[in-house]
C-alpha cells in the first residue's frame, strides 16, 4: 500500500471510531472488569419505609445482549461501610455491549422480574414490616461507553458513571405509601385521656389487595392492613386539636366507592371512614387522607396525591 492511500485508510479509520456513540474518549471500563455497584432512592420523602439510610441489601440480575457468558441471575448485593459488595463477581464483556440490569428490593432469592408477585405485610405497626412491605425497582440497559443523559439518572433507572465506573442503581418505589392524618377533637384532651399523650390505639386500612403481580400489575388478595404510627403532635390548648398521623405501604388499584375503610381505635371506641367514590392508588406516590376525628363522628376533608418525594400536588374529594 502507497503512502497516499496509507493516508486515506488512517483517516476513514479515524472517522468510523469518531461514529461511536461514547461521551468520553478515555478508558471506561474498571482496569479488572469487575462489575461494581453503587444504590440510592430517588422519592425518599417518608420516615417509613425504604430509605436510603436503611437499604442495606437488594437483589439483582444482568443479561448481556451478545454473550450469555457475562449474564448473572439471582446476585445479591449488600453494603457495609457505606461499600456495596455482590454475592458473585460480575464482569463486563467490554465496554460497548449493552447489559439489561434487573434489581430490587426488599431481597427475594430468585425474583422473578417479569411473572413474579409481591405481598404487603398485614401487620406494618413495626418498622421492620413496613420496610419489607416497600418494594423498589430499578432497570437499565447499559454499558461503559454510554451516553449518560438526564433521562438516564431519572428514578427507577439503572445506568452508569464512568467516573467512579460503578453502576448506579437509582431505586424507585412500586407501590404507594397511605398516610392518614388525624386531627383529634378537643374532648380528647380531657380525662379519662391526656392532652400529651396520643389518644389513638390503632388505625387499620380494610379493602385493598395486598399482592402485586408483576406480569400486569394486578392487586389480589384482599386483607386489613395494621398502620405505622408516624408521629403524634399535642394541642397547645385545652380547646386545641392534636394531630396524630399514621402510614402503611399499599399495592397500586383502584377500590370502588364504599369498599375502603379506615377503622380507629381510641379508648375502646371505634370510628371508621369509608370512601364514598372510586380510590386510585398510584405506584410511587403519597397519598395523604386526613380525618377529622370526635364526638362519635369522623369528617374527611380531601385526599392529597403527590410524588413520593414531593409531598403532594393534586387532590381527590373524599366526602
Amino acid at each position: 500500500m502507497n503512502v497516499k492511500n496509507l493516508l486515506i485508510a488512517s483517516v476513514a479509520l479515524l472517522g468510523f471510531v469518531s461514529c461511536g456513540k461514547s461521551d468520553n474518549t478515555g478508558i471506561v471500563l474498571p482496569s479488572d472488569n469487575i462489575i461494581r455497584v453503587s444504590a440510592g432512592i430517588g422519592s425518599s420523602a417518608t420516615r417509613a419505609g425504604a430509605t436510603a439510610e436503611n437499604l442495606i441489601e437488594f437483589g439483582m440480575e444482568a443479561n448481556a445482549k451478545d454473550d450469555v457468558n457475562y449474564s448473572y441471575s439471582d446476585v445479591k448485593a449488600s453494603k457495609s461501610s457505606g461499600i456495596w459488595t455482590t454475592s458473585e463477581t460480575m464482569l463486563w464483556g467490554n465496554a460497548n455491549n449493552p447489559v439489561e440490569f434487573m434489581a430490587q428490593a426488599p431481597y427475594i432469592k430468585d425474583f422473578d422480574f417479569s411473572f413474579g408477585n409481591f405481598t404487603v405485610q398485614t401487620d406494618q405497626s413495626t418498622t421492620e414490616n413496613i420496610i419489607k412491605s416497600d418494594l423498589i425497582m430499578a432497570r437499565g440497559s447499559v454499558y461503559p461507553n454510554m451516553v449518560v443523559d438526564a433521562d438516564s439518572k431519572k428514578n427507577g433507572m439503572i445506568w452508569y458513571d464512568n467516573v467512579s465506573r460503578k453502576v448506579n442503581v437509582n431505586f424507585r418505589h412500586e407501590l404507594s405509601n397511605l398516610k392518614v392524618k388525624l386531627n383529634l377533637g378537643s374532648e380528647f384532651n380531657a380525662i379519662p385521656y391526656s392532652a400529651s399523650v396520643n389518644p389513638v390505639q390503632s388505625v387499620t386500612i380494610i379493602g385493598t389487595g395486598t399482592k402485586i403481580f408483576m406480569e400486569d400489575e394486578r392487586a389480589d388478595l384482599p386483607a386489613d392492613i395494621a398502620t405505622h404510627h408516624l408521629s403524634y403532635a399535642a394541642p397547645t390548648s385545652a380547646i386545641g386539636s392534636g394531630t396524630a398521623v399514621y402510614e402503611a405501604i399499599v399495592v397500586g388499584q383502584t377500590v370502588a366507592a364504599k369498599k375502603l375503610s379506615v377503622v380507629i381505635s381510641i379508648g375502646g371506641h371505634v370510628y371508621e371512614w369509608r370512601n364514598t367514590a372510586d380510590v386510585t392508588f398510584v405506584k410511587n406516590n403519597i397519598h395523604t387522607l386526613t380525618l377529622n376525628v370526635g364526638d362519635g363522628i369522623v369528617l374527611a376533608g380531601d385526599m392529597i396525591i403527590g410524588d413520593w418525594g414531593q409531598g403532594g400536588t393534586g387532590s381527590v374529594v373524599t366526602d
